[in-house]
């Protein structure tokens, strides 16, 4: 699997119900995930974003466990 950027992973998540399970998230987390996406944009880095979504989401053990999995890095253009 490529490297995903905090903009992809949110899109994954939001998208597929696979990786939704992966970060053992329902409806309502989707939700949460994305305002908090929402929020870290007005960071100036896509890293920083993405750093700032995993550490304020609250699903933090699932969260690296699922990254390491899917492959996430921190290089990738938001699009």
């Amino acid at each position: 699997m490529s490297m995903l950027g905090a903009g992809e992973l949110c899109r994954a998540i939001l998208e597929d119900a696979d990786v939704a399970r992966a970060f053992d998230l329902d409806t309502e987390g989707k939700m949460d995930l994305l305002a908090t996406y929402m929020q870290a944009m007005e960071y100036s880095s896509t890293a920083s974003a993405q750093l700032y979504v995993v550490s304020t989401h609250g699903h933090g053990l699932s969260a690296s466990r699922s990254l390491s999995t899917l492959g996430v890095g921190s290089s990738s253009v938001f699009s």
